[in-house]
């Protein structure tokens, strides 16, 4: 008994330090993929990977694939706040003359039922105009549970997005999360927009360099810088920083023909270090 005592009290301090941090926290890392993650966080502009919806929607316009991406990852190496993502995107192909059209489905999972647990659904669609530009739209379903005797707290959000490519080697991007500010306990204004804006270069084939500013409605502003590197033909190489706190991530690729898995490692300041990997198919 005093041992699970312990483990509660124990996780109720993270949650507290989490929120209480200045950075968004608990929904700071999720759903990003361990890709995202290794670069600081900063994939406003990024458009190659399915969990692009939940970074900006309109990633999925310039994403003409269909792909599926499972993420696990263990925040601070306490199996209490562990987190699971799945997402597939949908490129149905030329339909009625109407050729940009991609769809996702995402769900969400962070940490346990009997101790804390929030989940989200996420419907995306992203259109492509031209090769040039590219917009999104998100719902969401976001659901947070406590143990008994406490009820859940639920409410829909909505996100949108748009992504310019300027050049072939040039991507800019911008979105708006929880554009109708949805609250899980009414007047409390608990879940935050956010407003992001970012860049991704492609100066070489084998080098991508990001950058992002991020906007939360209950934070300080934040950026994210990240670098990826392919040593190999088949290997990557990443690394990212982000401010409001430091944090450091670090983290590789490997792709085998329709195949991708990836490993994040990111250093908080205060909590320490979190695990993230990724498995991607495309066709």
């Amino acid at each position: 008994m005093a041992q699970k005592m312990n483990k509660v009290w124990l996780i109720t301090l993270v949650i507290i330090l989490l929120w209480c941090s200045e950075s968004p926290a608990l929904f700071e890392t999720e759903g990003l993929g361990a890709r995202c993650l290794s670069l600081g966080g900063g994939c406003t502009a990024v458009s190659d990977q399915p969990s692009v919806m939940a970074s900006n929607p309109a990633g999925l316009g310039f994403y003409q694939k269909r792909g599926v991406q499972l993420s696990w990852s263990q925040l601070f190496n306490l199996r209490e706040l562990s987190a699971g993502d799945l997402y597939f995107a949908y490129h149905p192909g030329r339909i009625y003359s109407i050729d940009g059209l991609t769809l996702g489905l995402g769900l969400s999972l962070f940490g346990q039922s009997d101790y804390y647990q929030e989940a989200k659904i996420l419907f995306s669609f992203g259109y492509r105009i031209k090769n040039r530009l590219s917009l999104g739209i998100s719902v969401k379903y976001m659901r947070v549970s406590f143990p008994s005797p406490y009820s859940s707290l639920s409410a829909i959000g909505f996100d949108c997005g748009m992504l310019i490519r300027v050049q072939d080697k040039i991507q800019i991007g911008a979105a708006v999360k929880n554009l109708n500010k949805p609250e899980m306990i009414t007047g409390s204004e608990d879940v935050p927009r956010i407003w992001d804006l970012g860049a991704a270069l492609y100066p070489f084939e084998e080098v991508i360099l990001v950058i992002d500013w991020v906007k939360d409605s209950q934070f300080e502003h934040q950026l994210k810088f990240g670098q990826e590197i392919k040593v190999l033909k088949r290997l990557a190489l990443r690394f990212g920083v982000g401010t409001e706190p430091v944090t450091y991530g670090w983290g590789t690729g490997f792709e085998w023909q329709r195949m991708k898995i990836d490993y994040a490692l990111l250093s908080h300041p205060t909590l320490g270090a979190s695990h993230m990997f990724t498995f991607s198919l495309e066709w």
